[in-house]
């Protein structure tokens, strides 16, 4: 499958056109990944973004005492890496291939040179980014309910 089918068939490039997704393809590279094998870790540098093409990758975080907690799964069509591009910070988890991976990749400067140069796909993507937010602020929320209705008062 080439990069602008990957995109086309992700919901998250639902609103971007035609165009933008064949600049945006043509600006990812294909990576692969084997079972187990670590994309990145939390807190390394971020100079790219992902979309999963093919299988599955599992985030984990740190949890209190130092050990890697499973926070979510991930599989194809989800994009990942997005946030630390724009805030350029470090990356929030540790992605593992949950087996066989594929992934298209973003490079910051190629992400950059198309959020800074073409005014439609900057809008589509800061959309794309107020999903992502959105859908974490429910995930957060939803967990924190649910430790609350499941602790005593």
């Amino acid at each position: 499958m080439d990069n602008a089918s990957v995109l086309l068939a992700s919901p998250r490039f639902q609103d971007f056109a035609a165009d933008d997704v064949t600049d945006l393809a043509a600006a990812m590279q294909p990576r692969s990944f084997g079972d187990g094998e670590t994309l990145f870790e939390e807190g390394d540098p971020a100079p790219e973004a992902y979309v999963i093409a093919s299988g599955h990758l599992v985030l984990a975080r740190k949890n209190r005492e130092g050990r890697p907690e499973r926070v979510l799964r991930l599989g194809p069509g989800e994009v990942l890496g997005l946030m630390a591009l724009v805030e350029n910070r470090g990356r929030s988890a540790t992605a593992t291939a949950d087996g066989p991976v594929q992934v298209l990749v973003l490079p910051r400067a190629a992400f950059t040179m198309l959020y800074e140069s073409k005014a439609p796909i900057s809008l589509r993507f800061q959309r794309l980014i107020g999903r992502l937010l959105a859908e974490d602020v429910r995930e957060v929320t939803n967990r924190v309910v649910a430790k609350m209705l499941e602790t005593p008062a």
